[in-house]
């Protein structure tokens, strides 16, 4: 019986293929496959299309950005550079007037060191006049004096070189304060 079952399976298949032939299957499966070809070809060709143009449009845009921030950088780094050589015309500028004032100071001390040398032969003089006790007192005196003109030299080139570096420890903050903005910005920019 299912032997019978198995043949009789086996022909139905066949029976419906009755009446064709070959080349008419062969004709239409070989439209159809063509007419899908077709299709694909053109559906894959309009989609690559389609992603060229977004792409293309994402990297113009890319781009566009790129070249804005490019340029608000190079602003930001020339306003930078202008700040800093401001700074550094500042900073050369107290160098010159320290040492402006210190070349006025030398020269002071000069004046004020002749001056107590002549003073000293004063009051050798005056101690020649008379007892032992007055030359020492003259020579003490004389030495007093000479120290005294030597620590208003050392007193003044202290004055001017705590003056030239209070100036270029603000001005060096500024340098620092304009760095750090420029950085920031920069940070910021490209954060954006």
């Amino acid at each position: 019986m299912l032997n019978t079952l198995w043949k009789s399976a086996l022909k139905m298949p066949f029976s419906l293929l009755k009446g064709f032939t070959p080349i008419r299957w062969l004709v239409p499966g070989l439209g159809a496959i063509a007419l899908a070809g077709t299709a694909s070809y053109y559906l894959i060709d309009f989609g690559e299309k389609r992603i060229q143009a977004k792409w293309d449009a994402d990297k113009l845009a890319h781009i566009a950005e790129t070249e804005t921030l490019k340029n608000e950088i190079k602003i930001r780094e020339s306003e930078h550079r202008a700040e800093v050589r401001g700074i550094n015309t500042q900073l050369a500028e107290a160098a010159r007037r320290h040492s402006s004032e210190l070349t006025a100071l030398r020269i002071g001390f000069s004046e004020r060191l002749r001056e107590s040398e002549g003073r000293a032969e004063v009051y050798q003089s005056l101690a020649n006049s008379g007892s032992a006790q007055r030359t020492n007192l003259a020579s003490y005196a004389a030495q007093l004096d000479r120290s005294v003109v030597e620590g208003r030299q050392v007193v003044g080139e202290l004055r001017a070189t705590i003056i030239q570096r209070d100036e270029q420890i603000r001005a060096l903050g500024r340098q620092i304060t304009a760095d750090r903005e420029l950085i920031s910005e920069k940070n910021q920019s490209i954060e954006d």
